[in-house]
């Protein structure tokens, strides 16, 4: 959340006072702004959780599966 509020005070500071949006009251759109930031972020974080919510072993399983898939294209770009 930290890391949000950083790129709360950015937003902030671009949409409501360097570059308001044309036609549009600031106190409507950067509120909005924020607001889908938070939706993408949680977004972010669940396609991390249910992708890698796996023990360390199957995770490591996963990476080798991928090495073996990678290393014969790689074999054959050259």
């Amino acid at each position: 959340m930290i890391l949000w509020v950083f790129i709360a005070v950015i937003v902030v500071a671009y949409f409501g006072v360097l570059r308001p949006v044309p036609g549009h009251p600031v106190a409507l759109t950067v509120p909005m702004i924020l607001f889908f930031s938070l939706i993408g972020i949680a977004g972010s974080y669940g396609v991390a959780w249910f992708g890698f919510a796996s023990t360390p072993s199957q995770i490591r399983a996963r990476v080798r599966e991928f090495g073996r898939q990678a290393l014969p294209n790689l074999r054959d770009s050259t």
